[in-house]
């Protein structure tokens, strides 16, 4: 935990992926805790699940529907 707060202090990059229920949602809202308000945070999810009180925080998703065509 520590080498990964020292990691966010320094602006360092991080991906965090995984295997269905490997702890990444959880990873990331304990490590969210760490994140400077003055940091950008960007999140792509295939389905939206994080939810992080950041004021500098982009969330994206890796699709926007099924079938070929998106959602208006």
């Amino acid at each position: 935990v520590a080498y990964l707060w020292l990691a966010i202090q320094y602006g360092m990059s991080m991906l965090i992926c995984g295997g269905t229920a490997s702890g990444k949602t959880t990873t990331l809202n304990a490590m969210a805790l760490f994140i400077q308000q003055d940091m950008k945070v960007v999140s792509i999810e295939e389905t939206r699940e994080l939810n992080l009180p950041h004021p500098n925080w982009i969330p994206g998703l890796t699709r926007e529907g099924f079938g070929g065509e998106a959602r208006r």
